[in-house]
């Protein structure tokens, strides 16, 4: 896939909201998930409740019903019952889905790269095909742990 550029707010930051969403007087929960494309933006909650796209001056909510990618039964925490159904079906040879844990280590290295970040107290740019950050050396050291001796892996 091609490059993106990613951007982890924490401990109370926030990012400033595209012209589309302020427009709109929508402000930006305490914890949540904002995309910004070329044409538009889409706002959610932390699980991804309640995504409303805002492109082209409209500020509309986005289905989650049986035929989107993220359909399927909603639990009573917002999130869809089809994270234990996808390992089933994936150990029984089927397709996963595309939440499935086959994407968690994108998802964790996003997660672990915002937390080396934070430990940096900088932007970090990651080459995920090296495994190394580019544009601080120092904050290398926050990708890799020295083992004591015996406990190498």
């Amino acid at each position: 896939m091609p490059a993106l550029d990613l951007f982890w707010y924490d401990g109370g930051m926030k990012p400033r909201l595209p012209v589309e969403i302020s427009e709109h007087g929508i402000q930006i929960d305490r914890e949540g998930i904002l995309f910004i494309g070329d044409e538009g933006a889409i706002i959610a909650g932390f699980n991804g409740q309640d995504p409303r796209l805002f492109a082209k001056g409209q500020n509309k909510p986005l289905r989650m019903d049986e035929n989107s990618p993220q359909g399927g039964s909603r639990s009573a925490a917002g999130r869809g019952d089809d994270r234990q159904s996808s390992w089933l079906q994936a150990f029984k040879g089927g397709e996963p889905s595309p939440g499935s844990f086959l994407n968690a280590g994108a998802i964790t290295d996003a997660v672990n790269l915002g937390t080396v970040a934070l430990r940096a107290g900088k932007n970090v740019l990651f080459d995920s095909e090296n495994m190394k950050i580019t544009n601080l050396s120092e904050a290398d050291k926050y990708l890799y742990r020295e083992y004591r001796k015996g406990w190498e892996l």
